[in-house]
C-alpha cells in the first residue's frame, strides 16, 4: 500500500472479464491500469491523496506496466452476515445447568427447575 495522488484517468473502451479497463495517471508520472464495472468510481478520488495498492504487471514495449487496486469501501451493497443471536444458546445452557443442579441435590423440588433456569439465564447475561 502506498499513498498516491490520481491526476487523471481515461476509459480505454476495452473490457476484460466484463470490466472496463481505465488508464490512470498518477502525480509521480506512472500510468496504471484499473479494472472496474463502474467507470465513474475514480471521480471521487481525483486530485486527492489516497492509499492504494499498486502491483507491477511486467513490461510491454520497454515500459513497466502497473495495476492499481483501490481499497475496499463499506457500502450498503456489501453482503454481511447478521450478528449471531446467542439468546437460544444461553437459555439452553441455563436450563441444562438448572436440571443438573436440581438432580444433584435430591432435597430440592424438581418443580423449581424453571425458576432456577431463569436465575442462571440472568447470570449469563451479566
Amino acid at each position: 500500500m502506498e499513498k498516491v495522488i490520481i491526476t487523471g484517468f481515461e476509459d480505454s473502451l476495452k473490457t476484460y472479464n466484463e470490466k472496463n479497463i481505465i488508464k490512470v495517471t498518477l502525480k509521480d508520472g506512472r500510468t496504471c491500469s484499473f479494472f472496474t464495472k463502474n467507470p465513474t468510481e475514480l471521480e471521487v478520488h481525483l486530485l486527492k491523496e489516497i492509499e492504494v495498492e499498486i502491483k507491477e504487471n511486467g513490461e510491454y514495449g520497454g515500459a513497466k506496466q502497473y495495476i492499481l487496486n483501490l481499497p475496499k469501501t463499506n457500502n450498503n451493497n456489501n453482503k454481511k452476515f447478521t450478528p449471531r443471536d446467542y439468546t437460544f444458546e444461553k437459555k439452553k445452557v441455563a436450563l441444562e445447568c438448572a436440571t443438573q443442579f436440581i438432580s444433584s441435590r435430591p432435597q430440592l423440588n424438581s418443580n423449581e427447575v424453571l425458576l432456577l433456569a431463569d436465575k442462571f439465564y440472568s447470570f449469563l447475561n451479566k
